[in-house]
């Protein structure tokens, strides 16, 4: 049971990596909340490079080893070893809501992002984390999504999931899954 549980998880992640790469395309771009790296490689493949941070050693000696492309760093995510302004993009996809001091980690992604930089981050849809309201003192939010199982979804093997199995809807997110949002640092 719980490969099937993983596949689901996985899935629901890598849905968000692989709609991030539009607005990372080209860019530096560092990920807060790197894990094992997968994720860090779904973006390499279409930006300049990429910075995969995590707090955990184990994750990122297995990144780095698993994914010799990236630069992996472990570190404290609201205490960054970054220059500030020194990156195009923060990705940071379902890390937020692990964080105890989630305001802290807001204000030290706007700090290493240049002049009006993007900032892609999601979370699940609990109600645990306003996302738009936690954003705001550093963030001006252009889009916000909801992310929602296509009804396939719903008659399929958990095992069988696919990326394929989600879709974005723009502004509507009562009953999605998660929450989506591309951020302009101001």
């Amino acid at each position: 049971m719980e490969i099937v549980a993983d596949n689901y998880r996985f899935r629901r992640h890598e849905v968000a990596y692989l709609a991030a790469r539009p607005w990372i395309r080209g860019a530096t771009v560092l990920e807060a909340g790197a894990g094992e790296g997968y994720g860090a490689d779904i973006l390499s493949r279409v930006a300049r490079r990429v910075i995969a941070v995590d707090p955990d050693a184990a994750a990122c000696e297995y990144a780095a080893k698993a994914y010799p492309g990236l630069t992996v760093t472990r570190a404290n995510l609201t205490e960054l070893p970054i220059a500030d302004g020194s990156v195009e993009a923060v990705v940071s996809l379902q890390t937020v809501h692990r964080l105890a001091d989630r305001p802290g980690f807001v204000a030290e992604c706007a700090r290493v992002l240049r002049s009006a930089g993007t900032l892609v981050v999601s979370t699940p849809n609990s109600g645990e984390v306003d996302l738009p309201d936690l954003l705001a003192p550093h963030f001006r939010v252009d889009r916000l999504y909801g992310v929602h199982p296509r009804r396939r979804l719903r008659r399929r093997n958990p095992a069988t999931v696919s990326h394929r199995d989600f879709h974005f809807a723009e502004n509507t997110t009562d009953d999605a899954l998660d929450l989506f949002a591309i951020a302009i640092r101001i």
